[in-house]
């Protein structure tokens, strides 16, 4: 494809969806297992939750220019979904990690690709494996962090708590930047609960979404700054892209990188990052214990999936597909 003019476009068309399935999933065992990760699951009966994703990820960024991250073992699988969903063919929208390797190195292999397509490409990375209600209150966080994106900000949606989660990290907000948009003065692992209560109390904290955006270039310098062999890895991709040679060079490099969270690799580092606060609800679905966020308790506080007949349980997840299951406290 033939990359587009460098001169500076405010209408976002630059605007790239990348979408994060390389993950297996293995909190949700035994439902996820290898050969199917999280994301190709139906959690609340619906659509799959990387179905879900791209439908959520296609009503912002047109499916042109939306692309899946993932490995070569389930890239058949989520293409045949998305076929089947979409009624488009998705043969085009994958880029291939050949091994999983954190979402920094995935990060930085999309980033050099969509550099070539567009040098002055701004990336929206969203996991496949996550649950959101609030289309519009999505499309807006996505907006409002991509116009600081425009400015070389590297931009986290961060989710307004309801309530003292301890299974999220934490986004400690700084002064407003733009409209709707805040610096951030750090990032808090997981808290325990005395101290998710104080952080609920106090303000200014957000969930730690997962959800990203930044241009491509921003992200690429900052990784080459901060995790300089990264960076020295996807160079070598860098220069096969557009040749016979890709393939066999990115086989050949991703064995050496380091596995890595962008969180811990660029984010906790760089200086110039923000957090876009959204009120979307929003869970990560990471696991079982998670479901009260997704499906809702009956009168018992169970939660309830499938046909089943629950006699005298309480507090209980009940989870099956169409055979008929019994339970009995």
């Amino acid at each position: 494809m033939k990359a587009k003019s460098k001169k500076k476009r405010n209408n976002l068309s630059n605007l790239y969806t990348v979408i994060i399935a390389g993950g297996s999933g293995t909190r949700f065992w035994p439902l996820s297992r290898e050969e199917t990760p999280k994301q190709l699951l139906s959690i609340d009966g619906k659509e799959t939750l990387i179905q879900a994703t791209v439908k959520r990820a296609c009503s912002t960024v047109p499916f042109e220019r939306t692309y899946i991250v993932t490995g070569p073992g389930q890239a058949e699988s989520i293409r045949l979904q998305l076929n089947a969903s979409t009624g488009v063919d998705w043969d085009n929208n994958f880029i291939i990690e050949p091994e999983a390797k954190n979402t920094a190195p995935a990060i930085g292999l999309a980033a050099i690709h969509l550099k070539h397509l567009d040098p002055d490409a701004i990336m929206v990375v969203l996991p496949s494996d996550h649950i959101i209600r609030n289309k519009n209150k999505f499309r807006d966080a996505i907006m409002l962090g991509a116009k600081a994106a425009e400015e070389n900000y590297l931009v986290t949606i961060g989710i307004k708590p309801d309530k003292p989660e301890t299974g999220y990290g934490y986004i400690k907000s700084g002064k407003m930047i733009r409209r709707g948009v805040r610096s951030v003065k750090e990032f808090r692992e997981k808290p325990a609960k005395d101290e998710a209560i104080r952080y609920l109390r106090a303000g200014g904290y957000f969930w730690n979404s997962g959800i990203f955006i930044w241009r491509a270039e921003a992200v690429l310098n900052e990784i080459k700054k901060h995790m300089p062999g990264l960076y020295k890895g996807l160079m070598d991709i860098d220069r096969a892209i557009g040749t016979k040679n890709l393939k066999k060079a990115t086989n050949a490099a991703f064995p050496r990188l380091k596995s890595e969270s962008i969180d811990y690799g660029v984010l906790e580092k760089a200086r110039k990052v923000a957090v876009a606060p959204s009120a979307m609800k929003w869970s990560d679905v990471g696991s079982w214990h998670a479901l009260d966020n997704v499906l809702r308790p009956d009168i018992d506080k169970n939660i309830k999936k499938g046909n089943l007949i629950s006699i005298d349980n309480e507090n209980s997840i009940l989870y099956c597909g169409n055979r008929l299951v019994a339970a009995m406290g």
